[in-house]
């Protein structure tokens, strides 16, 4: 017995050898995009995870690691507000990318909880996710294989909506997709209502612009898809600004989709990937908030890099390269009310990336990683 507590007391006495501060970082002279706006000439002061200081640079700082910024941009994690995750691998492929929030807009419930378990692992994005959406029998998110629940004769809207909530969701997302049997209007409004009582978000799936004009008139946060079916006009564009909604376009899945129809050469009206653009460009101007999402894996589109080729695919429809940046961090933080993701701010976890160059410039700079950081522990 005294040979066991003596063991105690020496491994008590050794602990503090085994558990130590984790190191600092300075990244000095760098390029800051903070999530916002842009500065020059920043040191950056990451201690035990989080931004510690941020203040023009001074020669003579110190840290346990220097890291020189000159010639370099330092940005916020990315965040990917449209994803559909199957296995941890993806969120590892999101975060070598820089991709550090990923939201899921339809997934399987049981996944939910084991992809959550990752949020302080270091080489995986923090996942959020809506859990399955809001579909009826035969509809939208049906068709996929793995178990769905519905909206039918046993479950109405605000029962399922309550099951999302139990589930742990961070948002509640609605299939509106009138290809196939679809939610209707009353039951959305009952969703929204339901989603908003438990204090989540309600967002939207559509792809036809009259769903896109008829629901910004209700209480629904947001859109998750643009329409693909026919132009705008002004007065439409207005009704959508009025409404408050974000939009998270998902500009390369439509770029995709409408490639896709091209060589199948469909019929029916669609738009052209240059009338997608416009679009784009129509609700930016308005003052929508505009949002990166990229909808993978459909369309063989990836969990990381293919970001990259939304945000310039923001560029191309009228966005200038800071704008673009923001749709991937500071909009989605502020759209999503996302308290640790998305800015570079004092206090706030070290989510962030750095690039040769600068992407608020030229967009495709942000191709160039060079460290990725996960709560100050570099991503390898």
């Amino acid at each position: 017995m005294r040979i066991f507590l003596l063991f105690v007391f020496c491994l008590s006495l050794s602990l503090p050898t085994l558990i130590q501060a984790q190191e600092s970082i300075l990244i000095q002279n760098v390029r800051l995009f903070d999530g916002e706006s842009v500065r020059e000439n920043m040191d950056v002061l990451i201690k035990d995870g989080k931004i510690a200081n941020i203040a023009v640079h001074t020669a003579g700082r110190t840290a346990d690691q220097v890291i020189e910024g000159a010639g370099k941009t330092l940005l916020p994690g990315l965040i990917n507000a449209h994803v559909h995750i199957w296995f941890p691998v993806h969120l590892a492929e999101a975060a070598k990318a820089g991709v550090l929030t990923v939201m899921d807009m339809h997934a399987s419930r049981f996944s939910l909880p084991i992809l959550k378990a990752l949020k302080d692992s270091t080489g995986f994005a923090n996942y959020l996710s809506a859990g399955p959406g809001a579909t009826v029998p035969g509809g939208h998110g049906t068709q996929f294989g793995m178990p769905t629940p519905t909206i039918d004769s046993i479950t109405n809207a605000k029962t399922f909506t309550e099951d999302r909530v139990k589930d742990g969701v961070d948002y509640v997302k609605i299939l509106r997709e009138p290809s196939r049997p679809t939610i209707n209007f009353a039951q959305i409004d009952t969703v929204i209502a339901t989603a908003h009582a438990h204090n989540k978000l309600a967002v939207s799936h559509i792809s036809r612009k009259a769903d896109g004009v008829k629901l910004a008139s209700s209480d629904l946060d947001g859109f998750v898809h643009i329409w693909f079916d026919e132009p705008s006009t002004a007065e439409e564009i207005q009704v959508l600004a009025d409404g408050g909604q974000f939009m998270v376009p998902t500009i390369l899945t439509n770029k995709r989709v409408i490639e896709y129809f091209d060589e199948q050469g469909r019929k029916d009206p669609y738009l052209s990937i240059a009338q997608l653009k416009a679009e784009i460009k129509k609700l930016h101007e308005a003052g929508v908030n505009l949002i990166a999402g990229t909808d993978p894996p459909n369309l063989n589109i990836n969990y990381g890099t293919d970001l990259f080729t939304e945000l310039e695919l923001f560029v191309e429809s009228g966005l200038n390269p800071t704008e673009a940046l923001r749709t991937a961090t500071g909009n989605t933080a502020k759209a999503f009310k996302l308290n640790e993701a998305g800015r570079i701010k004092v206090g706030l976890p070290a989510h962030i990336f750095l690039v040769d160059g600068n992407p608020s410039r030229s967009i495709s700079d942000i191709r160039k990683v060079v460290h990725v950081w996960k709560a100050g522990k570099l991503v390898k």
